[in-house]
């Protein structure tokens, strides 16, 4: 996939242009204050070491980290796991799964993470 395919698809989801991006539509763009308050427990950040967004994703999990555990809270450290998988791509758990791909690592990770919450 190259630029040209990312345009076309990012236009798309934008509406053609008509809807500007934002922190909803590009979460990277959001500052850590904009975290603070998600109201979850815990999250669990995927991304495949071979995608072509993994290193828009390491930016935006550092500063959701920074935003979602510090947020003025004391003692929550910890509350957000970050797995980097080599050899697998972005959405690998679903992509993989309706083509009957052998089990992924991110699969194996995201079945335990709900799992351990049940």
């Amino acid at each position: 996939m190259g630029p040209k395919a990312l345009e076309q698809w990012s236009s798309a989801f934008l509406g053609g242009g008509k809807i500007a991006g934002d922190e909803y539509n590009e979460p990277v763009r959001a500052g850590r204050e904009w975290w603070r308050d998600v109201p979850v427990e815990k999250v669990l950040v995927l991304a495949g070491r071979d995608e072509v967004l993994v290193d828009g994703i390491r930016r935006w999990e550092k500063v959701f980290r920074e935003g979602f555990e510090d947020g003025g809270k004391e003692g929550e450290e910890g509350k957000v796991e970050f797995l980097v998988v080599e050899g697998e791509f972005h959405d690998h758990v679903n992509v993989g799964l309706g083509m009957g791909l052998k089990e992924s690592v991110q699969a194996k990770r995201v079945k335990g993470w709900i799992g351990s919450r049940l």
